[in-house]
């Protein structure tokens, strides 16, 4: 795992993209039935969120926080709850691809713009 100081040095979604990495590793071992390995990617990604969560909170950024919270609550639902919220794995994979994207087309933009 990162150190905080190496975590807070990328931005949310970033952040969020790993993040998506781990779900998408434990939603593979779910796959396969591998329950060890989904467990472990499934705790990565608690803790990825929970670093995150502490860089956030020096920030005082409420609105992230309420994310990282919302998006822990569903995760656990998912993976060790009863999926009250009714989440898919595809539904998953979905929340966390929009931040891969959404950093991707920031560093298009980025690198337009230097361009000019």
């Amino acid at each position: 795992m990162p150190s905080e100081e190496e975590w807070e040095k990328l931005n949310i979604c970033e952040q969020m993209g790993n993040i998506g990495s781990e779900v998408s590793r434990a939603l593979k071992a779910r796959a396969t039935g591998n329950e060890l390995r989904e467990q472990g990617a499934f705790l990565r990604a608690c803790d990825l969120i929970d670093l995150t969560r502490s860089v956030y909170q020096k920030q005082h950024n409420t609105g992230i926080l309420l994310e990282l919270g919302a998006a822990k609550e569903e995760l656990g639902d998912f993976f060790v709850g009863d999926n009250l919220y009714q989440t898919t794995p595809e539904k998953l994979m979905k929340y966390y691809d929009s931040f891969v994207f959404t950093n991707l087309m920031r560093k298009r933009e980025d690198e337009n713009n230097s361009l000019k």
